[in-house]
């Protein structure tokens, strides 16, 4: 949760199942009050993350006075005692936090899909294998009503421990990724242009050497054809010769007729070829530059997972991420290429820091690993990452995913070039 949303918690929420304020942190004869109220949050009926707010209490009219907390106790000593005497494991989270000038201290509580949670041992108020329920605004012991409802939960479903996301056979959270030296020289437009220079080379050398005048009288001394019309062969002259009238043949379009261009249009076409040939580089980088981006997923539990959505947060120092899947451009209009309405390309968001990817899996078989995307992402690294490290964020939801499965992957780059 942002500072926004935590704010907005802390100045207006009332006390709910989520939700709890005290003025004063626990003293050590208040440990087990801490303990109850922890268990009692993680066992609630609510998926989400659960706050306990030190330093707030909450008047009867709703409004609010503050208290500033001043020991704040670590996150490692919170752990240890809910580790001592709760099981299984909660998955918790304890900071400071600044609010309008005072010091108040924040407790999340997280996981859902191992409740129920109980004591492990006796302790002043509570028994070992007392269980506490958060329900509204008050905390009551787990009813077998609670108890039925946790466990047809937790057995619809999916344990999250048992979904992984990795590379290879092994599904390991690494991969190495050798980032190539790219030669941009190899793009079309690149090529084009050193293409169109050839040729205005080649049109102005003959303009210097050429004789119109010459070859006109050659071809009217020398007609084997009398009776012939003359300007007819002329003309067929012109589109067959490499250069005439000031134009030379680059080639045939489409249909298989010359293109001929003069010297100021030859000079446009350099000056214009990087727009020219767009779509051209964009497929050519596609193909022959960027490389694949596609983990897998295995399912090890013993139901389908339902409704599945990966997102991937790739940061963008990592380079550019391709945002669309890029057809083959034609040069014959009548041809049918491959187009975005037929791809499965994964859905690409840029932001200001990160490009985010989603793909909508539908149903995951259990115990079976596939591709977690329909179409490898394509990436172009940057040589800038070369000898470094960087974190790939996941999530993963589904329809009988209590709470998003989050983990990162890691790629290393290195070169061989």
């Amino acid at each position: 949760m942002d500072n926004e949303d935590l704010n907005y918690l802390i100045e207006f929420e009332l006390e709910n199942t989520k939700l709890d304020f005290k003025r004063d942190l626990y003293d050590n004869k208040n440990k087990p009050e801490l303990i109850k109220d922890v268990m009692a949050m993680a066992n609630a009926h609510y998926e989400g993350t659960k706050y306990i707010i030190f330093g707030v209490k909450l008047l009867e009219d709703g409004s609010r006075e503050y208290n500033s907390i001043q020991s704040i106790p670590d996150q490692s000593d919170i752990e240890e005692l809910i580790d001592n005497n709760i099981e299984p494991t909660i998955d918790l989270s304890f900071y400071p936090y600044r609010f309008q000038g005072y010091q108040l201290a924040i407790l999340e509580i997280n996981g859902f899909s191992d409740r129920p949670y109980m004591l492990k041992k006796d302790n002043q108020r509570f028994k070992a294998g007392e269980s506490q329920i958060r329900k509204g605004s008050t905390t009551s012991r787990v009813s077998r009503d609670d108890l039925e409802k946790i466990y047809s939960i937790k057995s619809a479903n999916i344990s999250s421990h048992k979904i992984l996301i990795g590379f290879d056979e092994r599904m390991s959270k690494e991969l190495d990724v050798n980032i190539e030296m790219n030669n941009i020289e190899e793009l079309p437009s690149s090529k084009n242009k050193r293409f169109y220079e050839e040729q205005l080379i080649i049109l102005r050398d003959y303009i210097e050497k050429e004789n119109a005048d010459s070859l006109d009288k050659s071809i009217e001394t020398n007609n084997p054809l009398p009776g012939i019309y003359i300007p007819a062969i002329k003309e067929f002259q012109k589109l067959t010769q490499k250069v005439s009238d000031g134009r030379i043949n680059i080639g045939n379009n489409y249909m298989g007729l010359p293109i001929r261009l003069s010297e100021e249009e030859l000079i446009e076409r350099i000056n214009s070829v990087k727009e020219d040939f767009n779509s051209e580089d964009l497929f050519f980088i596609q193909e022959n530059f960027a490389q694949e981006f596609n983990p897998y997923i295995l399912n090890s539990d013993s139901k389908f997972i339902e409704d599945v959505i990966i997102h991937f947060y790739i940061p963008k120092e990592v380079g550019w991420v391709i945002p669309e899947y890029y057809s083959e451009p034609k040069n014959n209009p009548l041809e049918i290429s491959r187009g975005n309405l037929f791809s499965h390309y994964p859905t690409v968001e840029e932001y200001d820091n990160e490009y985010v990817i989603t793909e909508y899996l539908g149903e995951v078989r259990h115990h079976y690993k596939r591709e977690v995307l329909a179409e490898p992402l394509k990436i172009l690294y940057s040589k800038e990452m070369i000898s470094k490290d960087c974190s790939i964020k996941y999530e993963v939801h589904g329809r009988n995913i209590s709470i998003p499965i989050e983990g990162f992957l890691m790629l290393k780059f290195y070169s061989d070039d």
